[in-house]
């Protein structure tokens, strides 16, 4: 029998979670656990309350689970610790938390971050994919960048996982296949041989990590001694957007995740996705999307 444990945080309303308690390992020999979304504010308290004794923790104590899981940030900041290492992490990194391994992880309180999480195991994960999943049996930290592919599997699993039957099962299962596949490829180091292709990249990186805070682009382009007309230039010859467009552009991308995966109100996805009105935000995410923030929650599977 399928147990499921599901919650929306009184506090802001600002998660979403699942755990399929008491699950049995199909003759796929793949189990999905657990999977959800949360979005931590810069200044915020964490972790979020309301988790399974079997899943909860403090940053004191940490936590040991059973099982392997994939925790990946597209925006913000944080921390990870293992009884190896400490390791920061930035916008695009993703935790593979090894099973029964000591860790703890939280966001930077200067940018707080976005999460997305599944936790999994079976026979076939143990047959097929551990190794090259974990290659050294431990936790670790795998940069595989910003990626909108990734974030739309986790959105179609989550919307998975508030479905019911055998059917909905297996293709959540299926989903929860691809995501593992994303996390298998080796990273590519990237080489940069024009100065250019670094400014756009650490401009991009620095625009993820920063997401709702406040961005001064003159003092970017300062930072890499150009002018602002010049630097401006660069990022928009590269990208086809300036880079306050840029930045609105994901920052509607942001509130898109907030409007699907949470229950906050308008007013506070406005500003946790980094607009400093709700009227301003709508405005924009209209002209940007051509829905309304409340009918493109009404969108939602």
């Amino acid at each position: 029998m399928i147990k499921c444990l599901h919650k929306m945080t009184k506090a802001g309303k600002e998660n979403f979670f699942k755990y399929l308690l008491d699950q049995q390992e199909n003759d796929w020999g793949l189990v999905c656990k657990t999977t959800g979304y949360f979005h931590a504010p810069r200044d915020s308290d964490y972790p979020p309350p309301g988790h399974p004794k079997s899943h909860t923790f403090d940053w004191e104590h940490g936590r040991t689970l059973k099982g392997y899981y994939i925790i990946y940030i597209p925006t913000g900041s944080g921390f990870l610790e293992t009884a190896l290492e400490q390791v920061s992490l930035k916008a695009g990194d993703a935790m593979l938390i090894y099973h029964g391994e000591w860790h703890r992880y939280k966001p930077s309180q200067a940018t707080g971050w976005e999460e997305y999480w599944v936790g999994f195991s079976g026979n076939y994960l143990e047959k097929y994919i551990t190794e090259e999943l974990f290659p050294n049996k431990h936790s670790y930290v795998k940069k595989v960048g910003y990626q909108s592919e990734i974030i739309l599997l986790f959105n179609q699993l989550i919307e998975l996982s508030k479905k019911e039957g055998a059917l909905f099962k297996r293709v959540l299962l299926g989903c929860l296949l691809q995501i593992i596949a994303y996390f298998t490829a080796p990273s590519e180091e990237k080489i940069h041989t024009h100065r250019d292709s670094f400014l756009v990249e650490k401009t991009v990186e620095y625009i993820y990590q920063n997401l709702a805070n406040n961005i001064d682009f003159q003092q970017l382009a300062q930072s890499f001694n150009l002018s602002y007309s010049r630097y401006r230039s660069v990022f928009k010859q590269a990208t086809g957007l300036a880079p306050q467009q840029f930045l609105i552009n994901e920052r509607i991308e942001c509130a898109k995740r907030l409007l699907r995966n949470t229950e906050m109100d308008i007013k506070e996805i406005a500003y946790k996705s980094g607009f400093q009105s709700a009227p301003y935000f709508s405005r924009i995410f209209q002209q940007k999307t051509g829905n309304s923030p409340s009918t493109e929650r009404l969108r939602r599977v």
